[in-house]
């Protein structure tokens, strides 16, 4: 779904993300850098967020998910909240 398309919309999200080398690009950035990636969720907008493998915070009204891949690996994370009138940054 696009983003016009969530913006606005209620009911279980599920924000599925997977982070893997990118074989086209030349380098090593993947084998010699650790990656950490995050997701901020507002919790008046999302609640019973549940993120296996993140380490949450609170951060204000606002869920930070984090995650942190070392170098030479990747990820297959999913994220499941329950929504209403459901908008995030970019």
């Amino acid at each position: 779904m696009s983003a016009g398309e969530l913006a606005g919309q209620s009911g279980a999200l599920v924000i599925h993300i997977i982070v893997e080398e990118n074989t086209a690009c030349e380098g090593t950035f993947y084998e010699d850098y650790a990656l950490q990636m995050s997701v901020t969720l507002d919790t008046a907008l999302a609640q019973n967020i549940s993120a296996e493998g993140a380490t949450v915070a609170n951060v204000g009204t606002d869920k930070q998910l984090s995650y942190t891949m070392l170098a030479g690996s990747g990820g297959d994370y999913t994220i499941t909240a329950d929504v209403t009138d459901f908008e995030m940054e970019a």
